[in-house]
């Protein structure tokens, strides 16, 4: 989401993003947030237009897509530092047995 969005206003959109991809409708959404049916038709559209979503089905897929690429990141990210990890291992071991040859 776009980071010049002030905090509550980032509030608001994640939570009718939250709502969409429960499959709420707009009336669903203007009751459960108690805001009126053109105010949501007006921040859903807002929505749509900062994911380049054509629809309702378009703004999930795309907001699927994003939480996968994070999560590939997040993976990709803790990969590295497990490999990373193994390499200090795999040195260490290697300074352990040439003490341990030193000392016999």
């Amino acid at each position: 989401m776009n980071k010049e969005l002030n905090p509550k206003i980032k509030r608001e959109y994640k939570t009718i993003t939250f709502c969409i991809l429960n499959g709420m409708s707009n009336i669903e959404i203007s009751k459960y947030l108690n805001y009126s049916k053109s105010t949501i038709a007006y921040k859903i559209n807002k929505l749509f237009s900062l994911f380049n979503a054509a629809n309702r089905v378009d703004f999930v897929l795309k907001i699927l897509e994003k939480r996968i690429k994070e999560k590939e990141e997040q993976l990709n990210n803790e990969i590295k530092k497990n490999n990373e990890l193994k390499s200090e291992n795999t040195k260490l071991k290697k300074i352990i047995d040439k003490m341990s040859i030193i000392e016999n």
